[in-house]
């Protein structure tokens, strides 16, 4: 299992407003993994696996000192939280054979007639 390697001295114990903030933000990121490549075996941590979204929830909540009660509170706000926008942005180099379409997959007028005037 994972071992937290955070220690958090006597005077930050305490669990405030921004350490309880901060700890929302971790399981926000947990829940929202942009990039993540899931469960499969051939993908994710060097040994071969991902880690498991319970295990890295174990880690998060030993290495903030939280209970389970405290988490399951805190996960309920993250999940609250509106998931992020991903915005995906291609580079086509080349390509052979393509025929121009619009936004609602028809071929548009230049592309007609640039295949017409190339034929």
């Amino acid at each position: 299992p994972l071992q937290p390697g955070v220690w958090w001295p006597p005077d930050q114990r305490t669990h405030g407003k921004e350490h309880e903030d901060l700890y929302v933000e971790v399981l926000y990121t947990l829940a929202n993994r942009v990039g993540s490549l899931g469960s499969h075996p051939s993908h994710g941590h060097a040994h071969g696996h991902a880690t498991a979204p319970e295990d890295l929830h174990e880690y998060a909540m030993a290495a903030f000192g939280f209970n389970a009660e405290q988490h399951r509170r805190l996960l309920a706000v993250a999940r609250e939280e509106k998931p992020p926008i991903v915005v995906l942005n291609v580079v086509v180099l080349e390509a052979e054979g393509l025929e121009a379409k619009d936004a609602n997959g028809e071929c548009s007028a230049a592309g007609a007639a640039g295949s017409a005037s190339s034929a």
